[in-house]
């Protein structure tokens, strides 16, 4: 049996769905059951809170190895490392943890740095482990869809600054890999797409798959914690949002990494084809 923490992301379905593609039994912890409305069949879906140990007790009973995804949050060393504590406890044979690339326990940097704390309390917690740190998704493009289909245009503060891009769906099949084969504990996976883009690159690419000219627009970091906040978004992760631009625009994302072909034996997804197959929702549709 696998457990599937964050089981209603993106990444989480996909992986579970690739889990019983592969004829894995699988159960999906879930925060939230009305949000698991599109259940996949022959799961088996159970109500947890990384935030209630009885209820993470409750979901690792019977269970040989672990998912563990959560949005990001101030509490997630403390989260993550009491699951890494009970999972200890249940004789996990593995735990896969969902990292950043920029993960690092003394990163000025907060979502770094809580990520970065949460990989050392997995790893020194005694499970079998293997960490993946993925670059920035494809999937945030679709965020500026809206104004991608009004105003030809992406802003973020990201400068000139490059990136693997990666194609989430790519995580979700490491992910069910490295859950399902051998030799992957102990690792830690620097995930990315197969090459290095700036955000100007990405709009050039967008504007080949959708026949129209997309720029892309650079803001302020004031301007950008702005925009976030006015859509909703709490100022502790605005700032955590602002901070990744900042880095990505200091150089410091500029990385392709062979992980994702060495572990499923093809090349990941690339932009262009992410652009061309969301053409329509780039549209606004």
């Amino acid at each position: 049996m696998i457990l599937v923490v964050g089981a209603t992301g993106g990444i989480g379905k996909d992986v579970v769905s690739g889990l019983r593609a592969k004829g894995q039994q699988v159960r999906a912890m879930v925060h939230n059951p009305d949000k698991a409305l599109s259940r996949e069949p022959g799961v088996e879906y159970v109500t947890g809170d990384l935030e209630k140990p009885d209820s993470v007790i409750a979901a690792l009973q019977g269970v040989e190895k672990a998912f563990l995804l959560s949005p990001e949050d101030p509490r997630m060393p403390e989260l993550h490392g009491k699951f890494a504590a009970a999972a200890k406890e249940a004789s996990l044979r593995h735990l896969v943890r969902l990292s950043i690339l920029p993960a690092n326990p003394e990163a000025p940097l907060p979502l770094a740095m809580w990520h970065g704390e949460a990989d050392r309390l997995v790893m020194d917690s005694g499970v079998p482990f293997t960490i993946l740190r993925p670059a920035y998704f494809m999937q945030n493009f679709l965020r500026s869809a809206g104004t991608i289909a009004s105003e030809g245009a992406i802003y973020g503060a990201m400068g000139d600054g490059k990136v693997g891009h990666i194609d989430t769906r790519d995580i979700a099949e490491v992910a069910v890999t490295v859950l399902t084969s051998e030799g992957h504990e102990g690792q830690i996976y620097p995930l990315t797409g197969p090459e290095s883009l700036s955000m100007v690159e990405v709009a050039a690419r967008l504007s080949i798959a959708l026949g129209k000219t997309v720029k892309y627009v650079n803001m302020s970091a004031d301007d950008a914690k702005s925009g976030m906040m006015a859509m909703g978004m709490p100022d502790w992760r605005a700032d955590a949002w602002v901070g990744l631009g900042g880095m990505i625009a200091m150089g410091k994302a500029d990385m392709a990494t062979p992980a994702v072909k060495n572990i499923l034996g093809r090349e990941p997804h690339n932009v262009d084809l992410f652009a061309a197959e969301n053409a329509q929702a780039f549209r606004g549709a």
